[in-house]
């Protein structure tokens, strides 16, 4: 018995270590991104006040900011779809944990599904809901469709959807700059 509560005990703080990679993985993509999003600030306002100037060269220096922008972003995908491999790594550890603990109720991990399903299959307007009404079987059940689950907008999808929308506007920075002015 004294070996079965040494296991538990260890379960359960590897869980806790778990939750808080998870969640600073989720902090630091958050980071990622809105370092990303002072970046591209600079980069377009830069553009504008070359854009209202009257420098010498400023088509080139113009096409060039555009052009580095659109780098910029390129990078940022590829550092952000890194972040979201972690966040994802975390997350699918620590559910693995969850279900090894002896606990009777759905820990964080598996509560995040069981809210993403209710979101999906909202209760009758008259019956309140204070928590979602599912079992730990049912979720596992959920593993192939878990992507579907992420509403309304997952985060990682977030995280790359702005930079790609930065991508389409450089590009239209850099066409603006070298083929219109």
């Amino acid at each position: 018995m004294n070996e079965e509560r040494k296991k538990d005990e260890l379960n359960r703080l590897a869980y806790e270590t778990a939750n808080q990679h998870w969640l600073h993985a989720e902090n630091i993509r958050w980071t990622i991104l809105s370092n990303f999003l002072t970046g591209n600030s600079i980069f377009i306002l830069t553009w504008a006040a070359m854009l209202s100037s009257s420098i010498d060269g400023k088509k080139f220096l113009l096409g060039l900011t555009a052009l580095a922008g659109l780098i910029l972003s390129f990078i940022w995908i590829a550092i952000e779809v890194r972040s979201s491999i972690f966040v994802n790594q975390y997350f699918l550890l620590g559910k693995h944990l969850e279900g090894k603990l002896s606990i009777k109720k759905i820990g964080a991990f598996n509560r995040s599904i069981a809210l993403r399903i209710a979101q999906n299959n909202p209760p009758e307007k008259d019956i309140p809901v204070v928590e979602p009404k599912i079992t730990y079987d049912e979720l596992q059940k959920t593993e192939n469709v878990i992507e579907q689950l992420f509403a309304p907008i997952p985060t990682y999808k977030v995280v790359i959807i702005i930079p790609a929308v930065f991508i389409a506007v450089y590009i239209a920075l850099f066409i603006y700059s070298v083929f219109i002015i």
